[in-house]
């Protein structure tokens, strides 16, 4: 590579600083989420399962309101540890919310306690693309990404009042109708990341990401709609070409706003693996672990400087594979999971926490 894709400041390596004002009166817009559903309703209809649940609501006690992580193993997850760390000096959100694992088998089964149970889950492995066709509605990230991280009731009431302010803010999450909503953090995560690395230069950027689960799913819908050139190296390479010509064909006639205009993906075998690293700029592991330390004991061993002149970010922060090899930049998964956590803070709780 001769072009320049010198880093900008890097993403933050700490849990993202709070606004300053921030309250959780924000919970007024957060019962629809952040996100604007006018392109999600359209792309992506409300399926008969709510048509089945209308007329049911959603309730809660106050003091006993809950979000989880779904997922298998989960174990080691620190997602509820960074929850209570984010909001450490928010007493008025951690006297009413608490982050729990709810690991379980199978996904109906985890699915079930979300229903029963949690206002919203986040969603990890191997759990993603099962909790995106679950969903009523998918917002044009999940969308994209074929896949979801978070899952969210649209409406519930909260059947115990709370004294003062927090009464107020509680009864806004009160509504009359309500769905399952799918969003995918993942996909904010690394668009932020990417663009925090290579301001201005996205059309001159080499993407390679290996795997296309739903982590592999995210990073290549966010590289791919921030305009770079993205390549998906899986071992099945049917699936890898069959989402690269999804994200090709998606909405194009909805722009995405915070992006230049979408860049070109196309598709590789783990065969091609080692020409299609030497070509990359940057290189995006979603691979799980044993995968990822299969690739690299398949790697020419006359070859120990492959990754040198790139920029490497892990999805995994439990089980690393990259974290030691000669690189020009490596981004821990620690980093990403941050992101995708304050910016699921952000769906659930309001924008301005």
């Amino acid at each position: 590579m001769t072009h320049d894709t010198s880093p900008s400041s890097s993403p933050r390596e700490s849990v993202p600083k709070k606004p300053e004002n921030g309250s959780l009166s924000g919970t007024e817009s957060s019962h629809v989420g952040s996100t604007d559903h006018s392109d999600a309703d359209s792309a992506f209809p409300l399926s008969g399962k709510c048509t089945e649940k209308a007329g049911k609501r959603f309730t809660f006690h106050a003091d006993r309101l809950r979000i989880g992580l779904i997922g298998n193993p989960i174990g080691h997850s620190q997602s509820p540890a960074l929850f209570r760390e984010y909001f450490a000096d928010r007493p008025d959100i951690l006297q009413h919310w608490n982050y729990d694992l709810i690991e379980r088998d199978s996904f109906p089964d985890a699915y079930a306690a979300f229903l029963r149970d949690y206002v919203a889950v986040n969603v990890t492995t191997p759990f993603k693309e099962e909790a995106f066709r679950a969903a009523d509605v998918r917002d044009r990230s999940a969308g994209l990404c074929q896949a979801s991280n978070l899952l969210m009731k649209s409406r519930f009431t909260v059947c115990d009042s709370v004294s003062g302010a927090d009464s107020q803010s509680l009864a806004r999450l009160n509504g009359e109708r309500e769905s399952i909503v799918a969003y995918n953090t993942d996909y904010e995560a690394v668009m932020e990341i990417l663009r925090d690395e290579f301001p201005g230069l996205a059309s001159r950027i080499r993407v390679l990401v290996l795997g296309c689960g739903g982590a592999g799913k995210a990073a290549a819908a966010a590289a791919y709609m921030a305009g770079m050139q993205v390549c998906i190296c899986n071992r099945t390479l049917s699936r890898a070409q069959a989402f690269a010509s999804h994200l090709s064909q998606f909405n194009r006639h909805i722009p995405d706003t915070r992006s230049e205009r979408p860049g070109h993906v196309t598709a590789a075998g783990l065969t091609d693996i080692v020409s299609e690293i030497m070509d990359s700029d940057v290189v995006i592991n979603a691979l799980p672990g044993p995968g990822s330390e299969e690739i690299l004991r398949s790697l020419p061993g006359g070859q120990p400087d492959i990754f040198a002149d790139k920029l490497i970010l892990e999805a995994s922060y439990k089980s690393p594979c990259l974290d030691r090899v000669l690189c020009r930049r490596y981004i821990s998964g620690l980093v990403w999971l941050r992101l995708q956590a304050l910016a699921t803070y952000r769906i659930v709780l309001g924008p301005d926490i």
